[in-house]
């Protein structure tokens, strides 16, 4: 249940609107979107990378996509890239799941999660406060604070009601170290590039790789040691 409190000139509308596209970003199954991540540790220490997520889950394709790694799934193979580890699996989807009864777990994990979920979880809702909301246009911006016991700290939504898709998401979350200390882990991301579609040519295994005489034959990532099963 969403819970939302704010001061009496921001009551009404902003709220409702707020639940209202949480609720219905819960139904879309089709998107891509590219998120910006800044991590600071306790010891000062800074992390970053970018990440884009691509589902189309009617036809059950999947992937995301960083600087370390490379994961896609369409209709008849998985493609997992590490490259770290300067490894490539390709699985042929149905042999795959004779042998092992399962999909990759992080694939699982990414066809069970909603898009509304991916901005926030419903939990950290709970007690938190529309600090200000502001239209312009059809870009509607949504604030909201969190209580002080919350690792959530911030959340930003730019919402455009023409298209009824988020514009821009910014989510700030902090965990410390150990209860009640102040230094602790700060995890700063910002989500943009919202799409309603994926292109087909993101799926396009044959981009990476083509089956030839029984054997994988790589198009990129040449040098990666290959693991399959087709």
């Amino acid at each position: 249940m969403l819970v939302v409190v704010a001061p009496h000139s921001l009551r009404g509308q902003s709220i409702s609107d707020l639940s209202a596209i949480l609720h219905d970003l819960k139904a879309e199954d089709t998107y891509c979107y590219t998120t910006d991540v800044r991590i600071s540790f306790p010891n000062g220490d800074t992390d970053s990378r970018s990440r884009t997520v691509y589902m189309d889950r009617p036809r059950h394709r999947v992937g995301y996509e960083h600087e370390d790694q490379l994961l896609l799934m369409n209709e008849e193979w998985v493609l997992a890239v590490n490259k770290l580890q300067k490894t490539i699996s390709i699985f042929r989807v149905d042999k795959y799941n004779q042998r092992y009864k399962r999909q990759l777990p992080e694939l699982e994990e990414i066809m069970k999660v909603n898009l509304s979920a991916l901005i926030i979880d419903s939990l950290y809702l709970n007690g938190a406060k529309v600090a200000s909301y502001s239209r312009n246009g059809a870009l509607g911006t949504f604030v909201v604070s969190f209580p002080a016991t919350s690792i959530m700290q911030r959340l930003e939504l730019v919402y455009n009601y023409e298209t009824k898709f988020p514009e821009r998401i910014h989510v700030v979350s902090f965990t410390p170290a150990r209860r009640g200390e102040r230094k602790g882990t700060t995890i700063d991301m910002r989500s943009s590039k919202y799409r309603r579609s994926v292109p087909d040519s993101v799926f396009d295994m044959s981009r990476y790789f083509i089956i030839r005489q029984g054997k994988v034959v790589l198009r990129q990532y040449k040098d990666y040691e290959v693991s399959s099963i087709y």
